[in-house]
This record gives C-alpha cells, structure tokens and sequence, in this order.
C-alpha cells in the first residue's frame, strides 16, 4: 500500500501523518558501531504550508464519509519526520528500530518509498511535491493489524487529505498571479515575499503568543515590534502565531524579510505597492521615493491589510555601519539607514482603521520612541526592558527531549541552564549530540560552557564535527558573505573557483547532498522551490569573522562575475546585472562596478538604462551613490554627474545641483587624462545647471 507507513511515536493506527522532513536512515559508515551519516530530503514548502492549514480544519474528513456512507471516527493528522530505508521494520525490538530511535528520535513513523520520491522530485524546481502517510501498524502486532483492514483504514485516510490538499492546492496556485507562497487562513492569506524559516520543534511561547493576538485585535497602536537578540525565536514566534490563529481581521498581508540583505527600504515600497495594487502601481508614473511611500500609507488606510517586515534592524544605521546594534541608548545607531524609512514609520503609527506593521528587531527604531506603538514581549511592571528572553528552564528542557537529547530531567536542566535557554543554540546542541550518538556530555567536558558565550562556543564545536569540514565551512563562508542568498550553480561556481592554495586538492562531491545534511545540522536554511541556500544571521556573524579581507574581496569579486555572466544570457532579469554592481563595489573593485553600470552592447543596454527605463529612478540612484564612494576621478565624476541627472528627474533639483558642483569641482582638479575631456565633463555640468536654472525662474515667474 502505496499510502501507508508504520507508527513509531505519538501517533494511533488511522492517523494520517504529513512529512515536514523525510530522513533516509540507512546513510552511514560501518564500523564496529554503525555511524550514521544522515540524509534529508524536503518537501515543497508551499504545499506543506497548504497541508498544515487544512490539518487544521476536518474537510477533508468529509471526503471518508462519502466513501464509507457510515461517519466515522476523526483521525488525527500528525505533522513531522518521517524515517524512510529498504527493510520493512516490523518489531520495535529490530536492530533498525533501535537505529531510528537513536538518531531520528523526532520521526513519528517509517516507510520505504518517501526519501527516493522527495529526492526524483528535487530534480524538478517546477514540481511541488508532499509526502502524506497513512498509519496502518504500530511496529509491533504488524499482522494482526493487517488482518483487522489496518492497512485499508491508512490508505482510505491518507488519500481522503492528500486530495483535500491537491484540490486546495491547485486552486489557491491557479488563483495567484505570482510565484509567491501563499498560506491561507479561513478568508485572510499571507503573500510570503521571503518565507520564514520553520523551526523544527516549537515549545512555549504561550503568552508571548497571546500577546501577540491581543495587539492584532486591536485597531491602534498599528505598530508592533517584536524585540530579541539573535537567536531567540522571534522570527519563529511571529509565524507561529500567524499561521496557528483560526482568523485574522485583514483582507490581506504581505511578509518580508530584511534579513536578505539586499532587499532594501525602496524595493520594499514597491513590492508591497506591486501586490497590494497590481496593475495600477507604475513605476514610471510615481517616480519619487516620497510619492511611492504616500501611496502605500493610503492604501494601508483604505483596506483593513498586515505587513510583517522581519529583522528590520538591518535597515537601521548601526548595522548598515558596523553590522551589529549595541544597545538601545545610543539614537544615531537607531536611525533609519534608507532615505524614507523613519518618515514611512512615523506616519504609519497615525492609522487607526486596524492596518497594521509586524516588525522584529534586535533594536527599537529611534523614530518609535515617542510614538504610539505596541512593543513585545509586555514585561512584568518594574523589569527593564530587554526584549524577547531565552526560554523558561521548562520548556526548554522539553525542547531538548523533543529533539532527541536523552538524560534525566535533572541533568537536562543543568544543560539547558548552560546553554542560557537560549533557542537556537539549544536546537544546535541536540543535532550536534544526535550527530555524536547521543553522547553528549563528551561535549561539555573539561571546560563546560559560558552561558554569556553559549551560542559561539556551541559553533566552535560544531565545526569540529561537521561532515566533510573543508568543503562544509567554504560553503557556510560563501553563503554568509552572499546577501541575497545563492543558488546552487552559484555555490558550485565560487567552490569550483577556489584558488589551488585555498581548497587543495579540490575533490568533487555532491553540494545538494552537503547542503541538505548542513540543513539538517540547523546550519543552513534551504528553500528547494527556489533552490536557494541562506545562513542564519547568527551563524553568518560567526564565519564572517573567520573569512580574511583578502578572501571576502575575492569571494564578491567571482560572485559578481557569475551574475555578470546571467545577466547577458537573462536579459529580463535586472536582478543579475544589479547584484554583479553590488558584489563589485563589495569587492572594492570600482573598475568592474563601473563596467556593469554602464557598458552595454548592440543588443542588450547598460544596467543604467534599463534602470531608467523600467522606472527604477530611485533604487539607480542608490546605486550610484554606493559606486560613487568607492570611486575616483573621472569615474566619480561620471557617476555623480548621471545621478545628479536622475534627481532632476525626480524633481530634485536643489540635491542635483550639490551633485553637479561636487563634480565640477573633480572635473577643474585636473584628474582627467586630458583637456577635452575636461571641458566635455564641464560642459555637461553647466548644461544641467542651466536648465535647473531656467526650471526654477519658470517657477518663480508663474507664481
């Protein structure tokens, strides 16, 4: 039977089980003891966020009925590991069951086909694909639950939700003009622009929870910000508690992430006008920044509608400048970083009509000090505010357990305690420990751990277990260095790349197969629709550290390279050539910024005039002001001078005309390599400083 699969824990004969994860248990080494070396295998994140959401709901019980024409009993559907290998496993005392138990201790049941199903489909982007099990025997008493139509039960439940979910499924895909995932809640759906990470346990959090739900009741304060350090599950207890409530008071709501680095405060405004307006948002008729932000306050006042913006503090002065916040007493840390952001913020905490902004953040923006804004957790009266905590020594204990972690509670305790509770380094622990065989106190051993350095200290021994180290931190460098994330041709390109003395010999092997399992170590953060590879901002901070300014240049230099190629070949994607322009200038290679910038061909145009023509006024001139810091001489001039042109555009013209004396003032130091291109160089400043002249005494004379 196609649909079913054996129960290990927590689930009953009839239960349907959906796979958030399918482990292909029989990958390992054998020695004296085997020793597992783990292989994963996802499903589709749209489709599992589709099955959760009708887990939730019995509709598709109704589809049982229509085929018994009997009502039967509600079975329950169970989402999480799936343990899959070539034995049937029929008795919980097997050598196989003990395997499983011991180092998959979070699979609810196992069967044969999943792993290999899941891995065929990952060949496929376009191809959504869900494992969804029915369980007909619990290991033991195998045959007479055969015997009793245990087997006909599971795959009657198994089908009746798998259907359910297709028909939704196929329904919500046809309806939605994008690629975007779309998790649907009763009448509400949030469009996840970037989809958040799913943890895989959650504990606790109930009043964090609650919290949360009261403040979305409530029509004003419209702002709410979630603080917390690194780490300590905001992200996750904000999608916990959006996708668990039955029923949100919006029409719709869109969730980003600041966390991709190179999503920036405008192509937030215009993604959010693009979904929110669809074909009545024009780029080229609403030029201006200031325009654009108006027109989104509007519609947020107009229409009942949610937007999260997650780690928002990347946005803010103090990371842009130093990568980090350190504490909330200093303001200037605590600006917005991007032209537009502390306005957009101050005028949105005025609504009223039950829009609201989700933020998280491991700062307050300056801006909310002395705004009306809702800020979470709400402490007890008299504790100073420090934001979200790690968790209380209870749940954190059942967090271990959940994981797999096997000791008394009371040595449990004391290992929760030195890992100050903190989530993240927690759930990092119990993978490193199930990864050792669960002999975790070799871990702790002669030095113990500080809890004010929980989470370092646990990297530092996670790298000294990690499969294939070499290749495995070359790929956690690449991603923490890669803002927009990378896909796997990309993380093959820089590998491939490598200097001789940097990764000597180089040895081939299989990157998915290294991703996955480095997904599976909670290292890395995978999204098989997109094949796209991220690293969590903590474990970024961590292997930046270890990454020399040499190496760092390189790395931005052959990234930029790669998307330079992509962007000849997909000339409808402007993403390319933008993200060659930003490893360029990240690289400090001004030369090669440039080129990208404004050399086109016969066929194809310039970065910059398919910027200007497609109504990017405003992100180009971002761009060109980064290219210009790093500039010298005629370049800088040149590209001073093409923004200042862009901002008369913008109608700008006082900030144009600060632009034009800065270049003219380059153009007079003698920095070009000969007269005629000083005096071209001038000759443009001066035009462009005549016509603002001549725009202005219209003005003057129509008033």
């Amino acid at each position: 039977g196609w649909f079913q699969a054996g129960g290990i824990k927590d689930v009953n004969i009839g239960d349907v089980v959906v796979a958030t994860k399918v482990y292909g248990y029989h990958a390992g080494k054998a020695e004296d003891e085997f020793k597992t070396r783990p292989e994963i295998a996802l499903p589709s994140y749209r489709i599992l966020e589709r099955a959760r959401a009708e887990a939730r709901k019995d509709d598709w019980v109704k589809r049982i009925t229509a085929s018994t024409n009997t009502k039967p009993s509600i079975p329950k559907v169970r989402l999480g590991a799936i343990a899959a290998g070539e034995q049937v496993v029929v008795s919980n005392k097997s050598e196989t069951c003990r395997l499983i138990r011991k180092h998959y201790g979070d699979a609810l049941a196992v069967e044969m086909e999943g792993y290999g199903f899941l891995k065929a489909a990952q060949a496929r982007s376009s191809i959504d694909a869900l494992v969804v099990r029915g369980i007909s025997d619990l290991l033991e008493g195998k045959a007479q639950a055969d015997a009793g139509g245990s087997q006909e039960l599971a795959s009657r439940n198994a089908a009746a939700f798998a259907f359910e979910v297709l028909e939704k499924f196929v329904d919500s895909v046809q309806s939605s003009p994008g690629r975007q995932v779309k998790a649907n809640i009763n009448q509400f759906a949030i469009e996840y622009v970037h989809i958040p990470t799913q943890p895989t346990c959650f504990v606790g959090r109930t009043d964090e929870i609650t919290q949360i739900n009261a403040a979305l009741d409530q029509k004003h304060p419209s702002v709410i910000v979630i603080l917390g350090m690194g780490g300590q599950g905001k992200t996750t207890l904000l999608a916990k508690s959006l996708t668990t409530r039955e029923l949100l008071p919006f029409e719709a709501g869109l969730w980003f992430s600041a966390e991709c680095r190179d999503f920036t405060f405008s192509e937030f405004i215009n993604r959010a006008l693009s979904a929110f307006l669809g074909k009545r948002f024009d780029k080229l008729v609403v030029p201006r920044l200031d325009a654009r932000i108006q027109l989104l306050l509007y519609e947020l006042q107009s229409r009942q509608l949610l937007i999260v913006i997650d780690a928002v503090e990347r946005w803010l002065q103090g990371w842009i400048e130093a990568r980090e916040i350190k504490g909330l007493h200093d303001l200037s840390l605590r600006q917005g970083a991007y032209e537009g952001l502390d306005d957009f913020l101050q005028q949105l905490t005025a609504l009223t009509n039950g829009s609201h902004l989700i933020l998280t953040s491991r700062a307050l923006p300056a801006v909310l000090d002395t705004k009306s804004c809702t800020i979470l957790p709400i402490l007890p009266e008299g504790m100073s505010r420090s934001g979200l905590q790690g968790l209380p020594t209870k749940d954190a204990v059942d967090l271990l357990e959940r994981l797999g972690v096997v000791a008394p509670r009371a040595k449990l305790y004391s290992l929760a305690v030195s890992l100050a509770n903190h989530p993240m380094a927690l759930t990092g622990f119990a993978r490193i420990a199930k990864k050792l065989g669960g002999n975790w106190e070799s871990l702790l051993s002669g030095r113990g751990f500080d809890p004010s350095r929980a989470f370092h200290l646990l990297v530092d021994e996670i790298r000294n277990h990690v499969p294939q180290r070499l290749q495995s931190e070359a790929i956690l460098k690449y991603c923490s260095l890669l803002p927009e994330g990378a896909t796997l041709s990309l993380l093959t390109w820089l590998y491939s790349s490598e200097p001789d003395n940097v990764l000597s010999p180089q040895k081939e092997f299989d990157l998915l197969a290294l991703v996955l399992t480095l997904y599976d170590w909670n290292l890395l953060l995978w999204e098989p629709h997109s094949q796209t590879v991220r690293v969590h901002s903590l474990f970024a901070e961590y292997f930046l550290e270890l990454i020399t300014i040499t190496s760092k240049n390189s790395i931005h230099k052959r990234t930029a390279g790669w998307y330079g190629v992509q962007s000849q070949t997909n000339t409808e994607n402007l993403r390319y050539g933008i993200f060659a322009i930003r490893h360029s200038i990240a690289a400090d290679d001004p030369e090669e910024a440039y080129e990208f910038m404004f050399k086109g061909s016969c066929d194809i145009p310039s970065i910059y005039q398919r910027m200007i023509s497609g109504g990017d006024l405003w992100e180009c001139a971002e761009l060109l002001h980064s290219l210009q810091t790093i500039s010298t001489n005629h370049q800088k001039a040149e590209c001073i001078l093409a923004r200042s042109q862009i901002l008369i555009e913008l109608e700008l013209p006082l900030r144009a005309l600060k632009d034009l004396e800065v270049a003219i003032q380059i153009a007079n130091s003698g920095k070009y390599k000969s007269t005629q291109e000083t005096e071209v160089m001038l000759g443009k400043c001066y035009g462009l400083k005549g016509v603002i002249n001549l725009e202005a005494n219209r003005a003057t004379l129509a008033t």
